[in-house]
């Protein structure tokens, strides 16, 4: 039987990471053409405003079938706008590729992002992409991830530079437990796979997602080093990490199961509310779209309709999930404006449905002036919101003068006192 993997890929923003994820989508056969986000061609871009911003906005679910593996991938976004949305796939995946460019090396997204995904076990590979660039420098890049971010490294390849285009081939496994022998002379080392899975060392891959370099190998990688997620119970349970709408305005929850089994026109209870729902409609991926099914499976990725849950709701039992201590904190507040100042009780209903989807925004009404107040993460952000208000609820909206949202925070603690009063007694 072949293994489930649920696999997030994480890179900071324009490091090649959904063209990566285009190769794999190609390389496994799920597409006939490899779709490229300069020709807004892209399988996973499924937003109008993705291909032309060219730029990933919301998380995106394919169903990749091998012969050794069932992949669930989640494509990410990259900026910082959508980190919230990086911070709510994290607790679904059991592996992830972080994708580094060779020519900007580490960067600041990318350092937040492995920080979560070793708080929270998941195990990492690998991919430094561009390895066809002008500037590239891949040995100053692993040198950064041994160094600086403190992971032991094992390079899973070599590659030339030389030629008229780069060429990169997979070390063997006895090459490699020799190079680890030499590092770790004085230590007595297990098999290499142990070392691998246990995330004692991170395996790097090297390639070019634009010339279809590497693929193969980081393929390889993720069935060999990332395993199935055994069941930790034997109850249906289940995290919903994403909501969305459909056109007529019903509810799709997105989740993984961990256990057990969800199944269609049946009860299930969320932990949060105390209540029992049914299940109207129940949909799983079939590569990259959604089909209707009856049942979902421990480690299967897919859709709910008919309940009211919530992103973050844990369904069924509780058991084996794992969730985030913290949320992304909005950055400034800004005031939006209908066109048609009749529309203000439909806008804000709208923008109160648009936070159902994405919970890092926060929409109030200032009563006192009559306007609608909302906290964001950035200029993006604003962009996406706007699209969106236009596109789902035909809304026409522009934004006043943002501000920064200030926290005042103690620089160190305060001395403490008792004071004691004397009340004289009434005459």
């Amino acid at each position: 039987m072949k293994k489930t993997i649920n696999l997030g890929i994480f890179a900071h923003i324009d490091a090649g990471k959904t063209t990566l994820t285009e190769n794999i989508l190609l390389e496994s056969r799920l597409t006939k053409d490899l779709g490229k986000v300069d020709k807004q061609t892209s399988h996973v871009d499924t937003m109008d405003l993705e291909k032309s911003m060219g730029i990933t906005i919301q998380s995106t679910s394919v169903r990749i079938e091998l012969e050794n593996a069932v992949i669930n991938l989640i494509d990410t976004p990259g900026h910082a706008d959508f980190y919230s949305e990086v911070e709510r796939v994290i607790p679904v995946i059991d592996g992830a590729v972080v994708v580094v460019s060779s020519v900007e090396g580490i960067q600041a997204q990318t350092v937040k992002i492995l920080s979560l995904l070793q708080s929270q076990g998941v195990r990492i590979l690998f991919f430094i992409n561009k390895l066809d660039a002008a500037g590239a420098d891949v040995s100053a890049v692993i040198n950064h991830i041994h160094g600086q971010l403190n992971m032991e490294t094992l390079v899973m390849q070599t590659w030339d530079t030389n030629g008229k285009s780069p060429l990169v081939k997979r070390r063997s496994e006895a090459s490699l437990f020799e190079a680890l022998q030499v590092e770790y002379a004085e230590k007595q080392l297990p098999f290499l796979s142990d070392l691998l899975l246990e995330r004692h060392i991170m395996p790097v891959f090297v390639g070019s997602a634009k010339l279809s370099l590497g693929i193969r190998d980081i393929l390889w990688g993720i069935t060999h080093f990332i395993p199935e997620q055994q069941p930790l119970a034997v109850d249906f349970s289940a995290l919903v990490y994403k909501v969305g709408f459909q056109e007529g305005g019903g509810r799709q929850c997105y989740i993984r199961v961990f256990s057990g089994s969800v199944h269609l026109l049946k009860k299930i209870y969320n932990t949060r509310t105390g209540q029992f729902e049914k299940v109207m409609r129940l949909y799983g991926y079939d590569g990259l779209k959604l089909k209707q099914e009856t049942e979902l499976r421990a480690n299967e990725i897919g859709v709910l309709c008919g309940i009211q849950a919530k992103v973050g709701d844990i369904l069924g039992t509780a058991d084996g999930i794992r969730t985030l201590p913290h949320k992304t904190q909005s950055l400034f507040q800004i005031n939006v404006i209908p066109s048609d100042g009749s529309q203000s009780v439909h806008l804000y209903q709208a923008l109160r449905k648009l936070q159902e989807e994405e919970p890092s925004i926060n929409i109030r009404w200032n009563a006192a002036v009559k306007e609608i107040w909302m906290d964001v993460l950035g200029e993006i952000q604003l962009k996406v919101l706007q699209y969106k208000l236009l596109k789902q609820y035909n809304l026409a909206v522009s934004y006043g003068k943002p501000s920064v949202i200030y926290k005042e925070t103690p620089r160190k603690k305060a001395p403490s006192r008792c004071v004691r009063a004397y009340t004289p007694p009434l005459s």
